[in-house]
Order: structure tokens, then C-alpha cells, then sequence
């Protein structure tokens, strides 16, 4: 009786903001030489940097900090390295620290 009573009761669960986004999120940023791409939107720096705060602020793990996010870096052919640098500097300073920076296409 005992023992049934403590299972039922349940080990540790996820709260439901952290049960509705289990699974990481995968988002795309293509760097060109003179615009980005989010997800396949054309946006520049400003707009990007926005989406990229608002999915730290959306993803953070509640129980137990850090992000569920991965942003994956493509660099096309033109697109300055430094523009990928300052892109990865950016989203470890607003807590982003799963970062892909694949080959050039």
C-alpha cells in the first residue's frame, strides 16, 4: 500500500510551459552579405537580434535556467565572418548558448 501510494503520488514532472516546448527548437539564421534570414524570413540585424531576445525569453527552462533553443549559424557564400561572430557573441549574451555554425554552404 505504501509503496503504490508514493507512485501514484508521481516523481518529478514538468511544469506545463516546460511539458508545451520538451523538445528543443531548431532555428535557422542564414547570414548573407547583406541581410539575414530567421526561419526563412528576410529581416535585417535590428529585427534579428528582436527575434532572437524574444526566443531566449521564450525558451529559458524554468527549473533549471538555460535554453531549449539551438540557433544554427549558416554562413552563405559573401557573408562577412565577422557578421557570424558578433551574431554567436550576441546570443551567448542573452543566454542562447546552443550554437551551430555549420560549413559554408
Amino acid at each position: 500500500m505504501i509503496v503504490l501510494a508514493i507512485l501514484s503520488s508521481g516523481c518529478a514532472t514538468l511544469d506545463e510551459a516546460d511539458r508545451a516546448t520538451a523538445l528543443p527548437q531548431l532555428v535557422m539564421v542564414e547570414i548573407r552579405s547583406a541581410s539575414y534570414t530567421i526561419d526563412g524570413e528576410k529581416v535585417n540585424r535590428q529585427k534579428l537580434e528582436t527575434r532572437l531576445a524574444q526566443i531566449a525569453q521564450d525558451t529559458t527552462r524554468s527549473n533549471r535556467g538555460g535554453t531549449k533553443a539551438r540557433i544554427r549559424l549558416i554562413m552563405m557564400p559573401g557573408a562577412n565572418t565577422s557578421d557570424r561572430e558578433s551574431l554567436v557573441d550576441y546570443c551567448l549574451s542573452i543566454g542562447l548558448d546552443k550554437i551551430e555554425t555549420p560549413a559554408v554552404r
